[in-house]
């Protein structure tokens, strides 16, 4: 069983106006209380319910917020993400782009602008989808499909010169979801399809705590404070997501969790080439950028390139 290790406190300026400091300040010292109660198996990376209608309702207006990148990242961070992708794959007008866990398709708004043939988003949660075809149905260079990317494998009859996993996708699967994932891509990409995204690298600096009001919170409708805490498990090989609901008297009213898999640079680098992409490069590219969501600025994006030999 893994154990979260102590963290310090950070508050977001935004929930200290909406909330009394001596509600968190209890709240946080109820943590401390009860910190030792909670530990969770590695079997267990998540337990936040993607697909569910709560959890779409919740996210889609966080989506497109761009005031946080708490669901989809800004657009703003998101075009510089292509702008430094485009000198690897070349100039984007014309190419056609496979989004995987595209969520409502923020990304399509952006590459459109920039000129792409065409958009293809995969999503596993149909709501979601749905509102997302609504939103560009009228826009014959966008298909959003709703497949479950991890088991529903062939589904796609064309190649893609760009297939984009952004986000952390790669932390968030388990080891045997990483296999289907790999099939997946075989099927979408061929000779000089281009793969990229971004992975959570190992740090023992990411740990902190944000506080705020329970509508923070996609997974319950109870009113009260909630405690959203990111810290390294275990060895450091695991990254815990775990939110604490709390009534206003302090007492604990739900938990939940969700793991991630941090990983390293060798790490990217064996997935890459085990899909036969070669690496072409890689940088930290939002590590002098704002955001609300501190954990992720160090994250390492990524791009490489289909072999000829894997084609073959």
């Amino acid at each position: 069983m893994l154990s979260f290790k102590s963290c310090a406190i950070s508050y977001r300026k935004n929930d200290l106006s909406q909330s009394p400091m001596n509600h968190l300040l209890a709240a946080h010292r109820r943590l401390e209380e009860t910190d030792a109660l909670f530990s969770y198996s590695p079997d267990c990376l998540s337990s936040i319910p993607w697909s569910t209608i709560r959890y779409a309702d919740h996210t889609l207006p966080i989506h497109w917020d761009q005031t946080t990148d708490q669901s989809s990242r800004r657009i703003v961070l998101q075009k510089r993400f292509f702008e430094w992708l485009s000198q690897f794959v070349g100039p984007l007008p014309g190419k056609r782009v496979l989004d995987l866990f595209s969520g409502p398709g923020v990304a399509a708004s952006v590459l459109l602008d920039m000129g792409i043939a065409h958009y293809t988003g995969v999503d596993g949660n149909l709501r979601i989808v749905d509102w997302a075809s609504e939103k560009y149905g009228g826009d014959s260079r966008v298909t959003i499909l709703h497949r479950n990317v991890l088991t529903d494998v062939v589904f796609l009859a064309k190649k893609f010169d760009v297939i984009l996993i952004s986000y952390e996708v790669l932390n968030s699967l388990r080891e045997h979801e990483e296999s289907v994932l790999q099939r997946l891509i075989n099927f979408a990409s061929g000779e000089g399809t281009f793969l990229a995204g971004d992975i959570r690298l190992v740090d023992e600096q990411q740990i902190s705590y944000r506080i705020g009001l329970s509508d923070y919170c996609h997974i319950t409708d109870t009113t009260g404070i909630c405690i959203d805490e990111f810290g390294l498990a275990g060895s450091g090989a695991l990254q815990g997501h775990r939110y604490m609901l709390y009534a206003r008297s302090g007492s604990l009213v739900q938990c939940g969790h969700h793991f991630v898999r941090l990983l390293t640079a060798n790490d990217l680098k064996r997935f890459l080439r085990g899909l036969g992409f070669e690496p072409i490069s890689n940088c930290q590219l939002l590590r002098d950028s704002a955001s609300d969501v501190l954990e992720s600025l160090n994250n390492l994006f990524f791009v490489g390139r289909r072999s000829v030999q894997a084609n073959s």
